[in-house]
C-alpha cells in the first residue's frame, strides 16, 4: 500500500485525536475515552484543530516546565501521566 501525503497526514491527525480524546477523558473523570472521540470527531475540522492543538500545546508546555526541574520532574510527570492514563 502506497503512503501518500495526504493519507499520511489523515493517520497522524487519528493518531492526535485519539491522544487529545483520552487525556481530556483522564482529566475529566466520569468520561470515556472512545465517547470523547466520537464527540470531537463529529466537530468540524477547524474545531477539531483547535481542540487537539490546545491540548497538545498543553502537553508540551507541561513538559517544558518538568524538564526545568530535571529529571526528577520528568520522572514526575511520567508518573502523572501513566496516572491519569490508566
Amino acid at each position: 500500500m502506497r503512503l501518500t501525503r495526504s493519507s499520511a497526514l489523515a493517520s497522524l491527525g487519528r493518531q492526535a485525536r485519539t491522544v487529545a480524546a483520552t487525556l481530556i477523558a483522564a482529566v475529566l473523570r466520569g468520561r470515556d475515552a472512545a465517547l470523547v472521540e466520537d464527540r470531537l470527531a463529529r466537530l468540524p475540522l477547524r474545531a477539531q484543530g483547535a481542540v487537539v492543538g490546545a491540548v497538545l500545546l498543553a502537553v508540551f508546555v507541561a513538559c517544558l516546565l518538568a524538564a526545568q526541574f530535571g529529571l526528577p520532574g520528568i520522572l514526575a510527570l511520567l508518573l502523572v501521566v501513566i496516572i491519569a492514563v490508566r
